[in-house]
């Protein structure tokens, strides 16, 4: 459980290069291949948005591979 969340933070971050960072914590929900995304339910992220689920583009097919393979 602690590998997906983490996995799902470095997600999060390596979608949004240059832009500021911020921490949060999430869990993998599901992957989608055809599209390159990852479904994170996350908590708040103080400072940027409220607790959701959503979809992030991740440009690395490697990082979905690898995801999935811990699922």
């Amino acid at each position: 459980m602690r590998a997906r969340r983490l996995l799902a933070l470095a997600l999060l971050l390596a979608t949004a290069r240059g832009a500021p960072e911020y921490e949060g914590r999430g869990v993998v929900r599901g992957v989608r291949l055809d599209g390159g995304q990852v479904v994170i339910e996350h908590e708040k992220i103080p400072g940027l948005m409220e607790a959701m689920t959503m979809s992030f583009d991740v440009p690395d097919r490697a990082l979905l591979d690898d995801l999935l393979k811990l699922l």
